[in-house]
């Protein structure tokens, strides 16, 4: 009896073992990729909203062109240039109308400075467009004593 508890014994050892020895030559390495998109994007990194404007009220009996500028800074992701440049409810130096009810004033609108490539968002890697709005004399001569406005909503695209 002595003889069979020690070979049921020595074989529990030996499936302890076994099993044991088995996980031991289960373990290994992996390779754990990490990656990260980032989005090739551009926005403008100025106010929602902005104004342009003549320096001062037209004087109707002027003879010279009234010319209002505003520099609009915008961001793109590093190598990535605006498509197309900046988009506008109108083309780029195409005449448009200020309003004010039945009251019209034309004027035109252009930019310059919209298809360069973008450096990222980190301090200092703005870009500038800078718009001139021109209302011609021609245009303001017969024009009401009234403030005319316009709205042109922007558009950059990467």
């Amino acid at each position: 009896m002595k003889t069979g508890l020690s070979t049921i014994a020595k074989a529990v050892a030996l499936v302890a073992f076994v099993s044991a020895s088995g996980i031991a030559a289960a373990a290994g390495t992996q390779t754990l990729v990490v990656t990260a998109t980032v989005s090739g994007l551009c926005k403008f990194s100025t106010a929602n909203v902005l104004t342009m404007s003549p320096a001062a009220a037209i004087d109707p009996s002027g003879t010279a062109n009234v010319t209002m500028t505003r520099t609009l800074n915008y961001n793109c992701t590093k190598g990535v240039s605006p498509t197309g440049g900046v988009t506008a409810t109108t083309a780029n130096g195409a005449v448009r109308n200020m309003a004010n009810g039945l009251e019209t004033l034309a004027y035109t609108l252009a930019w310059t400075g919209d298809t360069v490539a973008g450096t990222g968002f980190g301090t200092g890697t703005s870009k500038p467009v800078i718009f001139t709005g021109t209302i011609t004399a021609l245009q303001y001569q017969n024009a009401a004593a009234l403030t005319f406005t316009d709205n042109v909503v922007l558009n950059i695209n990467p």
